[in-house]
């Protein structure tokens, strides 16, 4: 990712020579810079094929580790009467929260050194072409890590209570099925199958209202 940066501010080094050569503010061998050129968008697809592939390979790894140390861990505990803790919400654990600390780990960290190192590298290439530039730009990151605490507190909020009624489902479809005989017997399938929209309505209400705070948040830092 960091090598990826680099070549991409070397990428608008390179068209801004070619500009000052095109319209004669500076001398220089055209075709010596088209050449960087290419060689510029030929690295930065290369280096994208090369992080995804990466990243995938990593991740996959480090869930698969993951989800076989907690699974390891949860058939030698020993589990009292007095614990509150379901089969479905574990298997939703094992499940969804893997995947979301996986990708934390393995995608969002590296995301955020990438984007610390491309805002370091700008404001040092930005500084290099005009000082005001670098100014706006020291201007506008105190306002944007302000702004950054409290989304990420708000998100963590949104985030547990989904996990939480996402549970409640995992629950509800196992306890349900488990006992889709008794169930059935005792004609409460209607009253299941009602309780199972009522859960589902509740997530998918808290997950819409994460997503519309999170496009509303990313299209305001966009527009700063």
């Amino acid at each position: 990712g960091i090598l990826h940066v680099s070549i991409s501010l070397f990428f608008v080094y390179v068209c801004k020579v070619l500009i000052d050569i095109a319209t004669g503010h500076s001398d220089g061998n055209l075709s010596v810079y088209i050449g960087w050129m290419f060689f510029c968008m030929a690295m930065q697809l290369l280096l994208s094929v090369v992080r995804s592939r990466l990243s995938s390979r990593t991740e996959i790894r480090f869930r698969n580790g993951m989800r076989q140390r907690l699974f390891d861990h949860l058939m030698k505990s020993r589990w009292t009467e007095s614990e509150n803790y379901h089969t479905g919400d574990m298997l939703n654990r094992l499940g969804e929260d893997v995947i979301a600390v996986s990708d934390a780990l393995c995608r969002t960290v590296p995301s955020v050194l990438t984007t610390l190192f491309q805002l370091i590298g700008a404001l040092f290439f930005l500084s290099r072409l005009d000082g005001r530039l670098a100014g706006i730009l020291l201007f506008i990151m105190p306002l944007a890590l302000l702004f950054s605490k409290r989304y990420v507190r708000k998100m963590r909020r949104l985030s547990r209570e989904i996990r939480d009624t996402d549970s409640l489902v995992q629950s509800h479809l196992q306890e349900y099925l488990q006992h889709r005989t008794l169930i059935s017997t005792l004609e409460y399938t209607r009253q299941a199958v009602r309780r199972l929209v009522s859960l589902q309505s509740d997530l998918l209400r808290r997950v819409i209202y994460r997503t519309d705070f999170s496009v509303f948040s990313r299209l305001m830092v966009q527009i700063g």
